[in-house]
């Protein structure tokens, strides 16, 4: 097979993979969901009997597939963009979705930043301060916070 055919076919797989991935990314968002309205029906004490008898899969599965629901619901935006599991799972890795949010309003801002954790916002505010103390471009970064659109400041 000439390489032109063979590279043409690999980007045609990939791309196909990428879609696989997107489409069961959606799945488990949908599954997460469906979970949750089944945990509100279960009743108190039986959901995880219930998941391990109707499910087929462990409580670890339905708690990753329930945090997935969860986050979408609270993050639309940022949702739409994600393209698998695995980078949802690294992007949330150790935050606390259920918990409240973290903000912060850097000096010189016009609007708190929102942070899905309180080790996200403290990774900010210490790259912040890295970038203030080398005499990065701290200012620049405020204006181009300051000029992104109300959608896009979370």
């Amino acid at each position: 097979m000439q390489l032109t055919t063979l590279a043409r076919q690999i980007r045609a797989a990939h791309a196909r993979g990428q879609a696989a991935e997107k489409d069961a990314l959606q799945a488990y968002r949908a599954a997460g969901e469906w979970l949750l309205e089944a945990k509100a029906q279960v009743g108190h004490g039986k959901y995880e009997a219930w998941v391990a008898d109707h499910c087929g899969f462990s409580k670890s599965t339905a708690e990753v597939y329930t945090r997935l629901a969860r986050w979408c619901a609270a993050n639309p935006q940022r949702a739409v963009h994600l393209k698998n599991l695995r980078e949802w799972l690294a992007f949330i890795r150790g935050a606390d979705i259920a918990g409240p949010p973290y903000t912060c309003t850097p000096a010189r801002t016009r609007w708190p930043l929102g942070f899905a954790s309180l080790a996200q916002r403290k990774e900010f505010e210490t790259a912040l301060g890295r970038h203030r103390a080398k005499g990065g471009p701290v200012p620049t970064i405020i204006r181009a916070l300051n000029a992104l659109p109300v959608g896009n400041r979370q």
